[in-house]
C-alpha cells in the first residue's frame, strides 16, 4: 500500500489482532524452539537453532544476563523453564 493510502475495516481489524497477539507468537515460536534444539545432533543446525533462541528471548524481554548464560551453556533444562516462565 503506498504512503497515505488507509485500509478497509476489515484489514485494519486483522491488523489490530496481528500486533495484539504477538507475545502469543513469541511464546510459541519459543515452545518450538525448546524441542527443536532438544532433539537437534546436528551441530551446525544447533548453532542456528540457539541463534535464533537467543534473539527470540531477547524479544521476549528476558533478561539479558539470563539469556546470555542460558545461550552460552546451551542449558535445555533452563532454556526450558525460562519458556516455562514467559508462558505462566
Amino acid at each position: 500500500m503506498g504512503k497515505g493510502q488507509s485500509y478497509t475495516p476489515h484489514q485494519q481489524r486483522i491488523i489490530d489482532r496481528y500486533y495484539e497477539h504477538a507475545d502469543t507468537r513469541t511464546l510459541q515460536k519459543l515452545a518450538e524452539l525448546v524441542s527443536d534444539v532438544y532433539v537437534c545432533t546436528d551441530e551446525k543446525k544447533a548453532e542456528k537453532l540457539w541463534a535464533t533462541a537467543e534473539k527470540a528471548l531477547i524479544q521476549a524481554k528476558l533478561k539479558p544476563a539470563r539469556v546470555k548464560h542460558i545461550v552460552e551453556t546451551r542449558d535445555t533444562t533452563a532454556f526450558a523453564a525460562a519458556v516455562g516462565e514467559l508462558s505462566g
